[in-house]
């Protein structure tokens, strides 16, 4: 073989195997925290506030706050703050609905702006910010407006505060794929990513959080101060907590594997809104403030765009082909330690029929949204801003 198809080929290797021991520490941990044991909840439960920022979400906001008020948490420990984003729609208007019904004790509604008096200096941070000033609990959970949430959610998550170092909790968060292919596809790619997020918190290295489910005390918040002015928040302040939580000294942050703490959320309906979400959470990654983890992601891209560009080499120096089968071999296998039990973990074990197809679609996609994240805005609900 020619001198540089060989270089090449050890390259691909190596960042192969570089990926498969991110992913064997990811499983490992992965398997810590779902055989973890909670204790129980104490006698005199803490007072719980949950926050729902909404934008737009007039569609699926009423099943959202219906599904947290049907927790099986004590009532009288839980009170729910919709905050309304600037929506268009008749958002305010659905949880108003809910609030008749349940009570203003129990929801509670915020209009963001009458806080902000310029939309263009709102966003979901902000929305958070405000509705945490205003609550009344000890603990904080957040959720999506367009989720719903099982009836041990909040139960779930205020259990995994097991010692007053926990300053951080993220739960599991099930991606409900629908009937297309397209659906499961995404489905698949989303539990990959939840068991990658809780297998680093069980590795004791913190990366990633999905907003649909996390908590923390508000203490905690505000002394992390992860919303302040001169920052331009973004909507992915969640994240960035996690991360500043990972590196503080006496505080830590946890996954609660309890099956009966998931949060449902569902596949994007177009390409175009996939894309968009994508190419978001891309653009996040990349301007991260941790240097370590985004030299890990910029690694993991690497190998993704090393593994494309040698398969089409391939076609042209034929001995390429055992370096890139190997790569993909290896890549195939460490995600399987990941994907098998997360996806058995959120009841998804059907969806690995499609494992292989996925794979194959998986790596020209990656490669493709990790660009236009670095290099373009993001955009979110109609509004354009630059991840801080």
């Amino acid at each position: 073989m020619h001198p540089a198809p060989a270089v090449s080929g050890a390259v691909l290797l190596a960042l192969a195997f570089f990926y498969a021991g991110l992913m064997v520490r990811y499983a490992r941990g992965l398997r810590r925290v779902l055989a973890r044991t909670l204790p129980p909840l104490p006698p005199d439960p803490p007072l719980v506030s949950v926050v729902v920022p909404a934008r737009d979400e007039a569609e699926h906001l009423d099943a959202c706050v219906r599904s947290v008020l049907d927790n099986e948490y004590p009532a009288r420990c839980f009170e729910v703050i919709v905050v309304d984003d600037f929506s268009r729609d008749e958002t305010a208007a659905v949880v108003r609905a809910v609030q008749a019904e349940a009570g203003r004790d129990r929801v509670r509604v915020l209009r963001l702006a009458d806080r902000v008096p310029d939309e263009a200096d709102g966003h979901k941070g902000a929305a958070l910010a405000w509705g945490i000033h205003e609550a009344g609990g000890r603990l904080i959970l957040t959720t999506d407006a367009d989720c719903t949430v099982e009836p041990g959610w909040i139960e779930g998550m205020v259990r995994a505060f097991r010692s007053a170092r926990v300053g951080f909790v993220a739960g599991p968060v099930r991606m409900e794929p629908g009937r297309g292919l397209f659906g499961r596809f995404q489905a698949l790619e989303f539990a990959g990513l939840v068991g990658v997020g809780a297998g680093a918190l069980g590795a004791g290295v913190p990366n990633m959080c999905n907003s649909a489910s996390v908590a923390y005390p508000r203490r905690v918040f505000e002394a992390m101060r992860v919303v302040v002015d001169e920052e331009s928040p973004s909507p992915w302040d969640d994240e960035l907590m996690l991360q500043r939580i990972a590196a503080h000294p006496t505080l830590e942050a946890a996954f609660t594997p309890l099956p009966d703490a998931v949060v449902t959320t569902h596949a994007e309906r177009s390409w175009a809104a996939f894309w968009r979400q994508r190419r978001r959470w891309a653009a996040t990654g990349a301007r991260y403030p941790n240097r370590p983890l985004v030299a890990s992601l910029r690694l993991v891209w690497a190998f993704y765009a090393a593994l494309l560009a040698s398969a089409g080499l391939a076609f042209v120096w034929a001995g390429f082909w055992p370096f890139v089968t190997a790569a993909f071999v290896v890549k195939v296998a460490a995600e399987a330690l990941v994907l098998v039990p997360i996806t058995r973990h959120l009841g998804q074990s059907r969806l690995l029929v499609w494992f292989l197809p996925e794979q194959l679609l998986q790596v020209p996609y990656v490669v493709a949204v990790g660009l236009a994240g670095a290099l373009g805005r993001p955009e979110w609900k109609g509004r354009r801003f630059e991840p801080a």
